[in-house]
């Protein structure tokens, strides 16, 4: 058939298409998205267009996608992978696009491939995160080439992208490595690429909580499924646990405060998103706190002044030992009313974290002797001054220890 780079064909694509010689259609509703372009002259010689270099092919990309571009020998040519919730892996009119190769048999062209079709637009569904990709390199001319990984900023953060060559074995992170340079001496069709896409792997730390509890945490997250080995050990060498599988989560818990080092292997060459580890040690939580005054009178008002030094805590609360509290001062005061004896304690509080101190507080009452003789002994014991009166028409008592007596005459 003869060539025409002038011949127009129009392909229904989910939206209207126009191929033509050097020239480039992008839907109007699509037209700030990015646009890929396939250069070739038609040729229907095969039933099936294809180009050469020289025209122009672009079907709009949306976000969430990555470019393979083939360079070498004078030729490049490019395909493009991109993800999107209502694809499928079969052929998606509204998404996809196939990949239409030149009929210079000395050209290069590159195309990634499902269910056995060669796509210039290959649309996955997005939720399908553990999966490879086929990439055909057809070489028209042996030589060295370069494959460029382009937009891979595009991907969301959370995948990972494994380029493999099935000849050399190499495997290379494509976020890490701009490009791969191989040589090809065959020039056959089979696909030789493969990219691997997978959900990356993450981890949450879990601080040890309080002082002396040693249960911290490390949480690996596996969206992909994907098998691995990890062990966890300390600096010098021990090791504290080992996990494997293709679990979507791999826990080592009950850690004390520290570094670890994490050995891992598997995961399709995936990248660990860290090799060292640190657990916080606990939220060291204190109570403690002073008073200006452990013995005061009702006569002179009974007012303590009570001052924190409480460390670590975000939440507190006072206990007077009269049946009165006050979780809002945080330096209060307080009144008596009656004498007596009363345990103060201040409760700190961070979390699970508890902390808890106390002290005496003495408060002293009034006794007044009506105007009439009395007759009062002193007696010393074990330290305390213990009195003994007499009135009359009274029985000889115990005033209670430590109240002050004020004698009316």
């Amino acid at each position: 058939m003869k060539k025409s780079p002038l011949l127009i064909i129009s392909v229904f694509l989910g939206s209207l298409f126009s191929l033509s010689a050097g020239v480039s259609a992008t839907p109007p509703s699509q037209s700030q998205m990015d646009a890929v372009f396939l250069s070739g002259e038609s040729d229907f010689s095969n039933g099936r267009p294809s180009f050469e270099q020289g025209s122009g092919f672009a079907k709009s990309i949306s976000p969430n996608y990555f470019k393979l571009k083939l360079q070498g020998m004078n030729f490049s040519d490019e395909t493009v992978v991109r993800f999107n919730s209502l694809a499928t892996t079969g052929f998606d009119g509204n998404y996809d696009a196939f990949k239409l190769f030149s009929s210079n048999q000395q050209a290069a062209n590159i195309s990634s491939l499902s269910m056995g079709n060669d796509y210039m637009v290959n649309t996955l569904p997005i939720q399908n995160l553990n999966i490879s990709v086929p990439v055909r390199a057809k070489i028209g001319t042996s030589g060295s080439y370069t494959i460029f990984f382009q937009q891979i900023d595009s991907m969301d953060a959370s995948v990972c992208l494994l380029f493999q060559d099935l000849i050399t074995g190499v495997q290379l992170d494509m976020r890490q490595q701009a490009s791969y340079s191989f040589s090809a001496n065959d020039t056959s069709w089979w696909p030789r690429f493969r990219v691997k896409i997978s959900g990356a792997l993450s981890y949450t730390l879990s601080d040890e909580g309080c002082p002396g509890d040693n249960n911290g945490s490390v949480v690996l997250s596996n969206p992909a499924g994907l098998t691995w080995n990890f062990t966890l050990q300390e600096p010098g060498g021990n090791v504290v646990g080992t996990q494997s599988g293709s679990s979507q989560n791999f826990v080592f818990n009950q850690l004390s405060p520290g570094h670890y080092v994490l050995v891992a292997s598997g995961g399709n060459g995936c990248p660990v998103p860290v090799d060292t580890l640190f657990i916080p040690p606990g939220n060291a939580v204190s109570s403690a706190f002073s008073v200006d005054e452990d013995t005061v009178f009702l006569s002179t008002g009974a007012t303590v002044q009570f001052t924190s030094a409480q460390t670590g805590s975000l939440n507190w609360m006072w206990d007077f030992g009269d049946g009165t509290t006050n979780d809002s001062t945080l330096n209060p005061q307080h009144t008596y009313a009656l004498p007596g004896q009363y345990q103060v304690t201040l409760t700190s509080v961070n979390g699970g974290c508890i902390d808890s101190s106390s002290t005496m507080i003495t408060v002293l009452g009034i006794v007044s002797l009506p105007e009439t003789q009395v007759s009062a002994s002193f007696y010393f014991a074990s330290g305390e001054a213990l009195l003994y009166y007499s009135l009359p028409g009274t029985d000889t008592g115990l005033l209670q220890k430590r109240y002050r007596i004020l004698f009316q005459v």
